[in-house]
């Protein structure tokens, strides 16, 4: 069966399976080696299925709360070592962690998932409010006064777990708009990015006095590639060169 066909469910499963392997069969000792497996799947549904730009799925980031294990578009996903969140002090720590991260604006995200790869724990940020076609929900609670690990949904592994956690995935898939977003679109490391200012740079040069070559050709960069990035550099770019 093609990833295009595949139902939540059968992603849900798995993501479940690939957790339990990871903890029970190969019997990881490591955060990094859980994280890799887990990602296999997580990757592939949020880019595939969800259609999360590669550029705004990132690995292993440093910001002003600490250093996030990864990133789905609004989503932070921290990894565990394998049966560390058993412990009530690891999981208190771990959702302090987490809710750092909700906090931090160099970020921008509004669900934090937790794992070990046994126990999931899950926050959404209830400030933020529902998206687009997402049913509503009313916010009852003083967070500030509940302590920070009963702020979140701790769950065992499973397929119904599973299914929540690709389901919150799936309800945040707009990048923010931060330093570290603006890089990863329009920095030295995007082939698109580099693209485009290669073209500008040669239409600018060759441009005539009050002439619309530049324009003219700046459309065609971006009827040839079609991405956010050329579409974005065609309106911040080219003003910074032309007042220059």
């Amino acid at each position: 069966m093609s990833i295009a066909t595949e139902s939540l469910s059968e992603w849900a499963a798995r993501l479940a399976n690939g957790a339990n392997r990871s903890v029970t069969i190969t019997r990881r000792t490591l955060e990094a080696d859980l994280r890799a497996d887990l990602f296999l799947v997580l990757f592939a549904y949020a880019h595939d299925v969800v259609g999360i730009p590669r550029e705004d799925i990132r690995q292993e980031g440093n910001v002003l709360s600490g250093r996030f294990d990864s990133l789905f578009g609004r989503c932070v996903i921290e990894y565990k070592k394998p049966g560390r969140l058993e412990s009530p002090a690891e999981r208190h720590g771990a959702a302090e962690q987490g809710i750092r991260y909700l906090k931090d604006p160099s970020i921008g995200a509004d669900v934090v998932i937790i794992t070990d790869g046994s126990t999931w724990g899950l926050l959404r940020d209830l400030s933020a409010g529902p998206e687009a076609g997402e049913q509503g929900w009313l916010d009852l609670g003083d967070g500030h006064l509940t302590a920070a690990h009963e702020r979140f949904a701790w769950r065992p592994n499973s397929p119904e777990t599973a299914e929540r956690v690709l389901t919150l995935m799936a309800t945040v898939v707009a990048a923010p708009v931060s330093g570290e977003s603006l890089k990863a679109r329009l920095g030295s490391g995007n082939p698109d990015a580099l693209d485009c200012v290669s073209r500008m740079g040669v239409a600018l040069h060759h441009r005539s006095r009050d002439g619309r070559t530049d324009s003219l050709r700046f459309h065609r960069c971006l009827s040839d590639r079609m991405s956010g990035t050329c579409r974005f550099l065609f309106v911040a770019f080219p003003v910074v060169r032309l007042a220059n």
